[in-house]
């Protein structure tokens, strides 16, 4: 297979929940369903972050609503003010993935943002990005940078993407520093002088079964209870790091996000690009 088409595929495996088993959001207009959503839109107005951030993916994926970008991106904007992670990393992703609201610069700045508040996803997507061209972004310094976190944390795609970068230049420390010292301090196989994999260090993998969703909306809910802080902005409001316990992302929505450019452009740059 092309090595292009294999990262394509690992991009859009990196989106989706880190558990195969993790709990998703789908449409859903039945009374519970619209029950919930006026609950987290209470929450929300509120001024609860995490409220805002559900409530995003409510809109995003029409749950309990009508599907809305618009108002998705408005609430993980609200959330993403005070400091919530993965509001930060959804809003990043719909930006990129969106056919309506597509903005790159927003998108890498939100991404930017998680990736402070260090969302593990974020680094390898950032890192693609400036890898990239086409992207509008290219930066090989941050690529380096964010591509070695990604594989300092072992995300499962980085030997695709060390292959595909192999295809087109040397990883050299004048290019790659951090990622040539990571590599340095955990070597990664290769089969067949060709493939490069993951080594097998023997580690027991732990599938984690997502409670039902429902189980998850009523935690949250009792966890708005609590007396909530004023940040200083115009949201009040507890931050996503004050509130661990009650960040949660349902997924990724890589339906739209695979058949857009945000993917396409990959296949463009093995047609005749080059870096």
């Amino acid at each position: 297979m092309n090595i292009t088409k294999i990262i394509l595929i690992s991009i859009a495996i990196s989106l989706l929940p880190i558990s195969a088993n993790a709990a998703k959001l789908a449409p859903c207009m039945t009374d519970e369903c619209v029950d919930y959503f006026n609950k987290f839109k209470r929450s929300a107005k509120r001024g609860h972050p995490v409220a805002m951030n559900t409530l995003g993916q409510f809109y995003e994926f029409g749950y309990g609503t009508e599907k809305n970008e618009a108002l998705a991106l408005r609430y993980y904007e609200k959330s993403s003010r005070l400091d919530h992670p993965v509001a930060q990393y959804k809003a990043g992703l719909l930006y990129l993935s969106s056919d309506k609201h597509k903005d790159i610069t927003k998108g890498v700045n939100y991404l930017e943002k998680s990736a402070k508040n260090k969302v593990k996803k974020a680094y390898f997507l950032l890192g693609i990005i400036y890898l990239n061209k086409d992207f509008g972004a290219y930066d090989l310094v941050k690529a380096d940078k964010y591509l070695a976190k990604a594989y300092d944390n072992k995300h499962e795609s980085m030997p695709t993407v060390i292959d595909y970068i192999k295809e087109t230049r040397t990883i050299q420390t004048d290019t790659f520093p951090n990622l040539v010292s990571s590599m340095r301090k955990n070597p990664i196989d290769v089969i067949d002088g060709l493939v490069s994999v993951w080594p097998d260090d023997g580690t027991e993998v732990i599938t984690i079964v997502s409670p039902p969703i429902e189980e998850i909306f009523h935690g949250q809910l009792m966890s708005f209870r609590q007396k909530i802080k004023s940040t200083g902005t115009r949201f009040a409001g507890m931050s996503c790091k004050q509130m661990k316990s009650a960040c949660f992302s349902f997924g990724e929505n890589i339906e739209g996000a695979t058949r857009n450019q945000f993917y396409t452009n990959l296949i463009k740059q093995s047609a005749g690009g080059g870096y």
